[in-house]
This record gives C-alpha cells, structure tokens and sequence, in this order.
C-alpha cells in the first residue's frame, strides 16, 4: 500500500486537475487530507496496542468514498453556499483515490487488497499488477512509528515521489498551456473587436 507521500501526491494530482482558478493552498490541504482519510482506521488499533488490527477495513470501500464526499459535500453546502455536486464528486474522488492506489499496491498480509463492495461483499480485491509497493509496518504502536524511517519504506516513498511527481508535473503543464492559450485567445478575440 502507498505511503501517506503517495496518497497526498495523488491528491494534489486530483487539486491540480479540478481547481479553478489560481493555486490555493487550502483546497489542495483540504483534498490531500481526504485523500488520506481512509487511514484513520489505524487509530483504533494503535488505541488497542495493534495498529495494524483494522487496516484495510470498512473505510477502504467505495460506500466509504461516497459517504465521506456526501458529508464534505453537505458542509461545503451549507457553510460556504458552495456547489454540492462539484463537492462531491470532488472530495468522494480524492477519496477514492486513495482505495485505487490501494488496490494497485503490493499487500503482504492477510486479507490482502481493499474491501471495495463491503457492505454488499465480504470480497478483498488486490490487482494482479503491482504498480506501487508494500509497506513495512510495526506491529505494536513503537514498532509501528519506528517502521517509517525503514530503508524500504523511504524508497517505497522514492518511487511513489518518482510515479506520481511527474503524473501531477504533467497535469500542471497542460493546464497552464490551456490557461496561456485562453489569454492569447481573449487577446486576439478582443484585437478583432476593435
């Protein structure tokens, strides 16, 4: 599974692709913090002294991603005045990224994959293609915070820097040609006009 070096790149692939307008630091927060959310499910194993306990449950389904973008949705609704539908599929997507990336990781332990249809199935699913690596992960909350700083974790973290860097770099530049080829379209639109 990705580290949260990968989930938060993905996330910021996502803000590049959906923002509006010029960059802001809050909505690409707000968006990397979603695409981690999934995560939280270590909290109750760490407060059990396994953290590992209940990875890779309930939060890593699509029902999960849907609920979480309706909640984020429903809030942007009602306190910014924003556009629900924008919200939704907006957050439930960085949201989901994050199952994705799961999907296509190595996973070295029992069940292995995501439970992508839980409630509905009870299936674990894993891709056949491993595109990003496993993770070593303590077993107890000392072990466990110890595990990042594992040669194989940070160059677990290398690669994912080194897949989706240049995947949010490609984005950026696209979009900034489209931005500059809208100016001189404007430019030369107004030219004609007078």
């Amino acid at each position: 599974m990705p580290t949260p070096i990968g989930h938060t790149l993905m996330g910021g692939v996502l803000h590049q692709g959906t923002k509006t307008g010029k960059w802001n630091w809050k909505q690409f927060i707000l968006i990397s913090i979603v695409a981690n959310l999934a995560d939280l499910d270590y909290l109750p194993g760490i407060f059990v002294g396994s953290p590992n306990l209940y990875h890779h449950g309930p939060s890593h389904s699509i029902l999960a991603a849907f609920g979480v973008g309706l909640v984020i949705a429903l809030i942007v609704k009602f306190l910014r005045k924003g556009d629900f539908w924008s919200a939704f599929i907006i957050f439930s997507s960085a949201y989901f990224s994050h199952i994705v990336l799961d999907y296509f990781a190595m996973d070295t332990k029992l069940p292995y994959g995501v439970p992508l249809f839980w409630p509905f199935m009870s299936q674990y699913f894993i891709s056949p293609i491993h595109i990003f690596s496993d993770i070593y992960k303590g077993s107890t909350n000392v072990t466990f915070l110890m595990s990042v700083f594992e040669t194989h974790n940070l160059i677990t973290m290398a690669i994912e820097m080194g897949i989706l860097g240049p995947v949010w770099g490609f984005i950026f530049w696209i979009r900034r040609k489209l931005e500059l080829a809208e100016i001189n379209w404007q430019k030369h639109g107004r030219k004609k006009e007078n």
